[in-house]
């Protein structure tokens, strides 16, 4: 589907008179590519005398589109909508990938 595999924004920036803390989020899609930004991340900051803090990510998550699980949510949403002029869609967002988390803890 067309969407972001890989991001990482600024979340928050705290600033003192002797430092600045810089709070990241980045996330992805394929586990891979997350570590992959979060390793360059860690090379900016060493080049710049910085230290960098890792806390633990959320794990990559490809959307699986033939879940069994999705296609009985769009049965049971189609049978409660009017769907006559259009199909009931689904669309894979690029957000906090909790769908990973869950993936991971309950083996798929």
């Amino acid at each position: 589907p067309d969407l972001v595999e890989t991001s990482n924004n600024v979340a928050s920036i705290e600033m003192s008179s002797t430092e600045a803390i810089v709070m990241c989020s980045t996330r992805s899609s394929v586990g891979d590519a997350l570590e992959s930004a979060r390793d360059r991340l860690t090379a900016i900051a060493s080049l710049a005398g910085a230290t960098i803090v890792k806390s633990d990510p959320y794990p990559g998550w490809n959307p699986n589109m033939k879940s069994p699980l999705l296609q009985l949510g769009k049965e049971l949403l189609a049978s409660k909508v009017d769907n006559t002029h259009k199909p009931v869609g689904v669309k894979a967002i690029h957000a906090g990938l909790e769908c990973g988390l869950l993936i991971e803890k309950m083996g798929g």
